[in-house]
């Protein structure tokens, strides 16, 4: 049907470097998209990824440290240190509202967990989101792939799944910390 250009993204009508990809949030293409965040409402690509990383650490220590606090230190109108304000009674609501947050907290961070470990798992391969779900999308449901998930260094399809794999966790984390880092060299600009 119609015109299509290595490097050229026919959606946003622009040039395309290789890693990047449309966002339908942003309305742009974006260099090195990771995914679209539909909590944030941003596009998470080469530009605030290092920040969106970050932010996941900050809010998983933040949600420990509360529900910790909550557990080991409880407010005397709790009524579990025997205490109460004034000698009055404990606060029925204040507590169940404790006991509430606690619970929150500790549904939010099962997910949170659970995508902090995905991330740390991406970048530590130099894969984004958008380049596993192609590779998953192709291969999964399919031979060796489909019994034992994605693929690791000493898998056969380990080139085409990581194109852009440094050789090592620690040259991966290295990349992905430096500005440009995970961009091939020849597409910086």
């Amino acid at each position: 049907g119609g015109l299509s250009l290595v490097g050229f993204c026919d959606r946003s009508e622009t040039r395309r470097r290789p890693r990047a990809a449309y966002s339908p949030y942003c309305r742009a293409t974006v260099r090195v998209l990771d995914h679209d965040c539909a909590y944030l409402g941003v596009a998470i690509g080469a530009g605030n990824h290092r920040s969106f990383i970050l932010f996941l650490l900050s809010a998983t220590i933040s949600i420990v440290a509360g529900v910790v606090l909550a557990c080991t230190m409880p407010p005397p109108w709790i009524g579990l240190t025997g205490k109460t304000e004034a000698g009055g009674e404990a606060d029925a609501v204040s507590t169940c509202l404790l006991i509430f947050g606690v619970l929150l907290g500790l549904g939010i961070l099962g997910p949170l967990l659970l995508l902090a470990k995905d991330q740390t798992r991406t970048v530590l391969a130099n894969v984004t989101t958008v380049e596993e779900m192609r590779w998953a999308r192709t291969h999964l449901g399919t031979g060796r792939a489909a019994h034992f998930g994605m693929p690791t260094r000493d898998f056969p399809g380990w080139d085409w799944y990581a194109p852009h794999d440094k050789g090592s966790n620690l040259a991966n984390l290295i990349a992905f910390l430096r500005p440009g880092g995970r961009e091939p060299v020849s597409h910086r600009a």
